[in-house]
C-alpha cells in the first residue's frame, strides 16, 4: 500500500533565491558559505552493507496552489510513502522551528506518527 503524506514548505520562495544565489557564486568563483539547510525533508530509513541505519532522501513534488503571491507560505511538498518502511521526517512548524519524528504507512494506506519506542523498535529491527 502506498500513501500520500505532504509538508508545508514555509520560505519555499526565500529558499530558492538563496539557493540561486549560491549557484551564482560558485559560477563566479567566489565561494559562499551555504545556507543552513532549513527545509523540509522525508528520508526512507535502511540498513547499508556495513548494518548502519542510514536515511535516503526522497524528492518531493512542490504544489503552489494554496501558495501566497510571494511563495513564502502555503507552498505543498508531497511525497508517496510505501507500505512496510521507516521514515524520518524533518517538518517546519514556523518559520524559525521545525520538529523531527519518524512514521510509517498502515495496511489500510494511513500515514502514522511513531513514538520514540516504536521507531527505536523498528529501525533496530531493519
Amino acid at each position: 500500500m502506498k500513501a500520500h503524506f505532504s509538508l508545508e514548505f514555509i520560505g519555499a520562495g526565500n529558499y530558492d533565491k538563496v539557493r540561486f544565489f549560491e549557484a551564482m557564486c560558485d559560477k563566479a568563483g567566489r565561494r559562499q558559505q551555504r545556507s543552513s539547510g532549513g527545509n523540509p525533508w522525508v528520508a526512507r530509513m535502511y540498513k547499508d552493507l556495513d548494518g548502519r541505519v542510514r536515511p535516503a532522501f526522497l524528492t518531493g513534488k512542490r504544489d503552489y496552489s494554496g501558495a501566497n503571491s510571494k511563495q513564502t507560505r502555503g507552498v505543498m511538498l508531497n511525497f508517496i510513502l510505501e507500505e512496510n518502511e521507516i521514515y524520518w521526517v524533518n517538518e517546519l512548524t514556523s518559520w524559525s522551528s521545525h520538529a523531527r519524528y519518524h512514521v510509517a504507512v498502515s495496511t489500510d494506506g494511513s500515514v502514522y506518527r511513531l513514538t520514540e519506542e516504536e521507531a527505536q523498535e523498528w529501525l533496530s529491527a531493519l
